[in-house]
């Protein structure tokens, strides 16, 4: 295996989803690993990954984001790059 390909992240779900009643529930906890080195990229709930979420943020990834900074493995994130909707930054704002 070369550093040139590419790797998907080691995807580890946490033992108990969240069951505080102060919060919403967000599900499992996932954290995204380099599969060469182990090192600790990211973490998001499974609530933050659903493309159809009220307050339409979702999880995602920066497409500049390639690399492991520890090993230098090349890492495909491509599950977790979505386009981004950007409508709501056309609205224009009224002064009163």
């Amino acid at each position: 295996m070369t550093k040139e390909e590419a790797l998907k992240p080691i995807v580890r779900k946490g033992k108990y989803p969240t069951k505080d009643a102060s919060i919403p529930h967000l599900g499992y906890l996932n954290s995204l690993y380099c599969p060469v080195c182990g090192k600790l990229f990211t973490s998001f709930y499974d609530a933050d990954n659903l493309p159809n979420r009220s307050d339409g943020y979702r999880f995602n990834i920066s497409k500049e984001w390639n690399y492991c900074s520890r090993c230098g493995q090349r890492i495909d994130f491509s599950d977790y790059q979505h386009e981004r909707d950007l409508k709501t930054a056309d609205d224009e704002v009224q002064l009163d």
